[in-house]
């Protein structure tokens, strides 16, 4: 009986474990030969603002189903500074090797955070974040994109920062005009808004869709009763970073957010 017992509760364990180290897939269709990549871009470690280790986000996005990430924590705001390292690269730096062995692509990023105008930015493939730690905002930006970064608008319609009617400032107009800022969130953790969508269209920019978590996925989920994170899908020709980016610049994206699909 005890050895019937003792089976019986390591059967249990084993199903606990497998269950927490299932992958879900999700599949998308090719779409005119493209190949279809769950991503988000935009989250956040210990290393700035967030409550988790560079390598709970691999985890978390191999659990549901992304293909590629970009942990982006703000470069101005570290409020556990005094515990930690604080290079900005290091989140990356940590992730990168697991996020290989895991199958997930991941992207080095940065948020950059400043007031309005411009608000906050994230900047995919970056090279050197710590040259993005500028006084001027107009200089973080442009250092970025001469780095050859996709820069997208974050939340444009935060409260925080936008309390009446969302507008596209003066700053941001010219960003978007000379072709540094190509992309905005549509959606934000779990916010929908139709202005950053109709922008899209009114100035040919990418529609992006993201998580912006900060706490552990599980608990982000709960919080906005969510069955999945907001995804960004990339049609893609294959899945190297090239592509990626490719994908990006030429706007080839929709957004999964909750049951729906927003794209063009």
């Amino acid at each position: 009986m005890k050895t019937l017992i003792l089976i019986l509760l390591l059967l249990l364990s084993l199903a606990g474990k497998s269950q927490v180290n299932v992958r879900k897939e999700i599949i998308i269709p090719e779409i005119e030969n493209y190949v279809a990549l769950k991503g988000d871009f935009h989250m956040h470690t210990i290393f700035s603002d967030g409550t988790v280790w560079p390598t709970n986000r691999i985890d978390e996005a191999w659990r549901e189903g992304l293909d590629v990430i970009s942990i982006t924590d703000h470069l101005e705001y570290q409020p556990h500074k005094s515990y930690i390292d604080t290079n900005t690269s290091s989140a990356f730096i940590i992730a990168k090797e697991y996020a290989q062995r895991m199958g997930i692509i991941l992207i080095p990023g940065a948020e950059i955070t400043r007031d309005m105008p411009p608000g906050h930015l994230n900047a995919l493939f970056i090279t050197d974040t710590e040259t993005l730690k500028t006084k001027s905002a107009s200089d973080a930006i442009n250092t970025a994109y001469k780095q050859g970064a996709f820069i997208f608008w974050n939340h444009p319609v935060w409260k925080a920062q936008v309390p009446g009617t969302p507008y596209i400032s003066d700053m941001m107009a010219d960003l978007i005009k000379k072709g540094i800022v190509k992309g905005i969130e549509v959606v934000n953790e779990d916010e929908y808004s139709s202005y950053p969508h109709q922008w899209c269209f009114d100035q040919n920019l990418t529609m992006m869709g993201n998580s912006d978590v900060h706490a552990p996925m599980n608990d982000f989920l709960q919080e906005f009763q969510l069955e999945h994170r907001p995804m960004t899908i990339l049609f893609v020709k294959d899945s190297s970073i090239a592509s990626i980016k490719e994908a990006l610049i030429a706007g080839r994206t929709i957004i999964w957010h909750r049951n729906n699909i927003i794209g063009r």
